[in-house]
């Protein structure tokens, strides 16, 4: 049976699949109104190629978190543990850079819905609370493959 933390770590990854497809729908509409904003002097193939690239990158990334929530909460994978963590570092990294270096402009200047803001923060806070969940100690042990035996006395009491 896995453990509780990995029970856990599936719902609230489940949650943020969630979150990455609504987000995604929604950036892939905001990139549909833009669209007709493009200069005059745009390749007209470009601008039929832009929404293909995009929605073939929203699936792809999609993938990726199924493929990730399958081998960490079903397989039990460390090394797509490990993926999970790389992952969400260069998501941390990404979050300070954008925070750094567009901080108080980007806000100010309203070039960044709230929307968006608020859909990578749940986004950010839920990947956040799966790492925790993964390195507890249950599911480290699940992870190894130190499956806790069955309490004897209990069984024989």
């Amino acid at each position: 049976m896995r453990p509780t933390s990995i029970r856990r770590f599936e719902l609230v990854y489940a949650l943020n699949i969630v979150v990455a497809v609504a987000a995604l729908l929604w950036a892939f509409a905001r990139l549909q109104a833009f669209m007709p904003a493009m200069p005059a002097d745009t390749p007209a193939g470009l601008s039929r190629i832009i929404p293909v690239v995009v929605a073939v990158m929203a699936v792809v990334a999609i993938l990726i978190k199924v493929l990730l929530w399958h081998f960490i909460a079903r397989r039990g994978s460390d090394v797509a543990r490990w993926i999970f963590v790389v992952l969400f570092v260069l998501a941390a990294l990404s979050v300070a850079r954008a925070a750094f270096f567009y901080g108080n402009e980007v806000l100010s200047a309203g070039t960044i819905p709230i929307v968006s803001l608020t859909i990578s923060a749940i986004d950010f806070m839920l990947r956040t609370i799966c790492l925790v969940l993964l390195f507890q100690a249950d599911a480290t042990a699940w992870i190894k493959g130190q499956r806790r035996p069955a309490n004897l006395h209990d069984t024989f009491s």
